[in-house]
């Protein structure tokens, strides 16, 4: 007698193999639902590895790093701890560069120890009048965002009539609010965000100061954590997931089939080694589908949603693997990061944080992360280091503007919805045209996060679309954020 079959809830198509699909895909998987990845490249982008060899030594290491705090990342500690992943704490010495060209050696002007694990040897770095000054503008600035939050909707559920109907507050706004001074601001706060986001500092000044102010106030105290063996989370992501790579998706769009709603993706098989080349298009039909890209790729396979993709700002990263021997000697209980601002042409002045990964005895292993935009100040000359690779990614920019548009997308809440002006002159809440989830398409990734566009954005929004094609998950989804 041969055992019932598991009974299927319905069929899913993920669009994108990275941490947001791959999130939602194993919600799903692990409630009854049939669930397809679609993936373009030749293996899941989840877990980015460099393999590097050098004197006999083999070294896997991911990159970049994905740091995460326990205050801040709820839903991935949730997550890592419902399918027991270890996890290893990372204290940091930050020390902060400047130079005006990249034939220019870096000055060194401030160093601190992450969440001052020591405190010592950081007043012996530097000027104790510069320790008394930083220390009494980062108590300010940390008072202010806990006594006199950043403006935003959706974000305060007391708000009052005016902070529904503005537009939410930048940080430029912000610090000049709260009377920030202009040198921390520029050569404290933003190299250290920048550092962390990729993002140049005019794209910082422009982010929604709450963003910046929720991530400060969740990692208070918090150690910086990262996943020990990201390779091992994507396998327990993946398991009883079909897995469709190297497949291109053309496009998503709902149709109905014999009076039920069905979502068709076309897609075909990425083939060739020097000239890429589609073969076999083919249309297979879905109950769900969620699009785990970035957002303009989002728009291109979606056309309903193309008007509010097309509005979202997104910026390039460069990601650089070489190998160097580190020249200067730092305390064995803390791991250097060296954040060196310098002023690109083409987006004004950008930081770039390179740091050192790999075990000790593979040493010398340097990685750099900043922002690309394709001007001579991004072909930094390596030196003596050795190229090993050399990755480019796509991160969001979040701007006011793309919080109040994202906002009326993804909230399930209607008192947060933005207020605008109508045609007969009277305030009514504005409707999108599309809302997350319409004809069976959901969109998850980044940008798809009141918040910063870190891994708990990714984690978030994939739980969000698999609760939302109905999956029970095992754990309560943490909202600290309307979206």
């Amino acid at each position: 007698m041969s055992l019932p079959s598991k009974t299927i809830k319905g069929t899913v198509a993920i669009v994108g193999g990275g941490p947001a699909g791959l999130i939602a895909a194993w919600a799903l998987v692990n409630d009854g639902y049939d669930v397809t990845v679609f993936e373009k490249h030749d293996q899941l982008t989840l877990a980015r590895h460099a393999t590097l060899t050098q004197d006999s030594h083999t070294s896997t290491f991911d990159i970049p790093m994905r740091p995460f705090s326990t205050g801040y990342d709820a839903n991935l500690l949730q997550l890592l701890n419902h399918l027991k992943v270890k996890t290893q704490i990372h204290r940091f010495l930050y020390t902060f560069w400047t130079t005006h060209n990249t034939n220019f050696e870096p000055k060194r002007y401030f160093s601190f120890f992450s969440n001052f694990h020591r405190i010592l040897p950081c007043l012996l770095l530097n000027k104790l009048i510069l320790n008394v000054l930083v220390f009494v503008w980062y108590i300010w600035f940390t008072l202010c965002v806990f006594l006199i939050p950043p403006r935003a909707r959706g974000v305060n559920n007391n708000q009052t009539k005016t902070e529904t109907e503005t537009e939410p507050e930048t940080l430029a706004q912000y610090a000049r609010r709260i009377h920030l001074p202009d040198v921390f601001l520029d050569w404290y706060l933003l190299p250290l965000f920048a550092s962390l986001l990729a993002w140049s500092h005019a794209d910082l000044r422009a982010c929604p100061a709450v963003y910046i102010a929720d991530y400060r106030k969740r990692t208070l105290g918090a150690h910086h954590r990262t996943i020990a063996d990201m390779r091992g989370f994507q396998d327990l992501l993946v398991a009883g997931i079909k897995r469709k790579l190297s497949a291109e998706v053309f496009s998503v769009h709902s149709q109905t089939r014999g009076g039920i709603r069905k979502v068709c993706v076309l897609s075909g098989r990425v083939g060739g080694r020097r000239h890429k080349h589609i073969r076999s298009p083919r249309s297979r039909f879905f109950d769900h589908v969620v699009v785990a890209t970035d957002a303009k790729q989002a728009g291109r396979l979606c056309p309903p949603i193309r008007g509010i993709t097309d509005i979202l700002n997104e910026g390039r990263v460069c990601v650089t693997v070489a190998t160097a021997a580190l020249e200067e000697c730092y305390p064995r209980r803390s791991e250097p990061l060296g954040l060196v601002t310098l002023a690109d042409p083409a987006g004004g002045y950008v930081t770039r944080l390179t740091y050192t990964t790999g075990p000790v005895e593979v040493p010398g292993v340097n990685v750099t992360v900043r922002p690309f935009s394709g001007t001579r100040i991004n072909q930094l000359a390596l030196g003596k280091e050795r190229k090993v690779m050399e990755v480019f990614l796509t991160r969001p920019l979040p701007t006011a503007k793309s919080h109040d548009l994202l906002l009326d997308v993804f909230s399930r809440d209607d008192r947060t919805q933005p207020i605008v002006t109508g045609q007969s002159g009277k305030k009514e809440k504005a409707q999108a045209h599309w809302k997350n989830g319409d004809g069976g398409i959901w969109l998850a990734g980044g940008y798809a996060f009141a918040g910063l566009p870190l891994f708990e954005a990714c984690v978030r929004s994939g739980l969000e679309a698999a609760e939302g094609i109905g999956a029970t998950i095992p754990f309560e989804i943490v909202r600290r954020t309307p979206f």
